[in-house]
């Protein structure tokens, strides 16, 4: 009997086996009839199964456990499941509404060639770190970056720091095979700069810190600038990377980051020394390009050196 039941709650099973069955079989009934001596059947069948399992009980036997579960108290928490779970799906006491704003960003960038890779510089830590505005948002809208199902205070402008939180510090073999590398264009045709991000949340619990990257080939003028800068006494101060960061990311649960429609971030990436410690360490100056007026979600450093510095090119 609660087979058959099963079965009848399947949706149009019941029907498309009564018009089969009519359109099959001989008959003098019209369709309709056919339908309505097939739900008799049914119900008398059904009825029938009931007598057969009430045979089997006492009177005044009580019902068993299991049939309290599943006629009774399984169907009472679905209703209460269907009247008031889209209550606390949507409500602030799910935890899936609460705030997993990043906490923690990073970047980093390295040279990589056909003798090797080369790590520029790192920077672990940020300027700022905050939601975006009403008008910041509204900007994002209109340019079609975000949806209109995100949330504002999802939406965060992160500034990382204009200058690497580590020491440039190479050896005089591996700076010279550097410089050669990069000066060789025909020996070495292919060399690319590569962009690390990474992001820590405090969820999921399986993936709260996420990552990603960008890589560009160096251009010829890119290469060349960038030995400059290397090369001991040279007086080159910077060298200029288009569309090295993406200006707009969005950061799934799962999978990898995602870059969003809009503008990337160019950079001028500069070798400082101090005065006073003679040590050398990188300073990235970025620039997004188009912009987005009212809207600026990149890290965006004055054109004066930083304080305590001066452009120089690294010592062997």
């Amino acid at each position: 009997g609660m087979l058959f039941k099963a079965y009848r709650a399947i949706p149009f099973a019941f029907e498309m086996q009564s018009l089969l069955d009519w359109a099959c079989n001989t008959t003098s009934l019209d369709v309709w009839e056919s339908f309505t001596l097939d739900d008799i059947y049914a119900t008398m069948y059904i009825v029938q199964c009931d007598i057969i399992y009430r045979k089997g009980r006492r009177r005044g036997e009580p019902q068993p456990l299991y049939r309290k579960l599943f006629s009774g108290s399984f169907p009472f928490l679905g209703l209460i499941a269907v009247l008031f779970g889209p209550l606390y799906l949507f409500s602030s006491a799910n935890p899936a509404q609460i705030s997993n704003n990043v906490v923690q960003a990073s970047l980093s960038t390295k040279i990589n060639g056909p003798l090797g890779s080369y790590n520029l510089f790192s920077i672990p830590s940020v300027a700022s770190m905050r939601e975006v505005t009403e008008e910041e948002y509204a900007a994002m809208l209109t340019a079609e970056i975000v949806q209109s199902d995100d949330k504002q205070s999802s939406a965060q402008r992160i500034e990382v720091n204009p200058f690497s939180d580590d020491l440039f510090d190479i050896s005089p073999p591996a700076l010279y095979q550097l410089i050669t590398t990069l000066n060789d264009t025909e020996r070495y045709p292919l060399m690319t700069v590569e962009a690390f991000y990474s992001f820590t949340r405090p969820g999921p619990s399986t993936l709260k810190t996420i990552q990603g990257s960008r890589k560009l080939k160096l251009t010829r003028q890119q290469r060349l600038d960038l030995a400059e800068v290397l090369t001991p006494d040279s007086g080159t101060k910077q060298v200029y990377m288009k569309d090295l960061f993406p200006m707009f990311i969005r950061l799934p649960a799962t999978g990898e980051i995602g870059v969003m429609t809009g503008a990337s971030t160019d950079a001028t990436i500069r070798l400082l020394e101090d005065r006073k410690s003679h040590v050398s360490f990188w300073s990235v100056c970025a620039r997004p390009s188009p912009n987005i007026p009212g809207l600026l979600a990149a890290d965006s450093t004055p054109n004066d050196d930083v304080p305590g510095t001066s452009s120089s090119s690294s010592s062997s």
